[in-house]
């Protein structure tokens, strides 16, 4: 169960509304008969979960941890229910954010470390955030089109880099340090 009091750091300034509404604008279509496009129709449903997870971290400042990010996609998604199983050596039944870990765990949006841990309390990176919204946004079902002739971010691991290409194409995340912690501002 996700605590109270748990420190849900960042999201914010990597999925900018501002951004997206930008987008919104240039890339919706509203035809002759008022209906809108499949494009809008998408566009609209990524800035409401967006909306959500801001409201989610409204007011947090500073670096976040795995398990922090990992509670924040869990909240935008509704909570799912989970039935705990051991899936991560270091994430107990009794684990701040071990439901969140579990459910991410079995749709695929994190697989953690070779060792078989997940390091909930580690500092996020800029890679494995930009891996973890990549990969929920594909499961919601968006389409995650980057032009093919926008370059390789330098420094980045190769399991990271369609993040990564995909967060700073549309300007969520700088391409400087990928492997550094992840940092945020979110004014309340």
């Amino acid at each position: 169960m996700i605590k109270k009091g748990i420190s849900l750091l960042l999201i914010s300034c990597l999925l900018v509304i501002s951004t997206a509404v930008t987008g919104l604008a240039s890339t919706a279509r509203i035809n002759a008969t008022g209906e809108i496009s499949e494009a809008l129709q998408q566009e609209i449903e990524e800035i409401f979960w967006m909306e959500k997870a801001l409201d989610a971290l409204e007011g947090t400042t500073g670096t976040s941890t795995r398990g922090a990010i990992v509670a924040v996609i869990y909240i935008v998604a509704g909570e799912p229910s989970v039935n705990f199983e051991t899936v991560f050596t270091d994430v107990s039944n009794e684990s701040d954010y071990s439901d969140a870990i579990v459910w991410a765990y079995k749709n695929g949006i994190v697989y953690g470390f070779g060792d078989g841990s997940f390091k909930p309390y580690e500092d996020i990176t800029k890679e494995q955030f930009a891996l973890m919204f990549y990969r929920y946004t594909r499961i919601l079902g968006y389409d995650i089109i980057v032009p093919d002739d926008f370059p390789q971010i330098p420094h980045t691991s190769d399991w990271a880099q369609d993040a990564m290409r995909w967060m700073v194409y549309f300007e969520w995340l700088s391409h400087s340090n990928p492997s550094s912690p992840l940092v945020i501002d979110i004014p309340s």
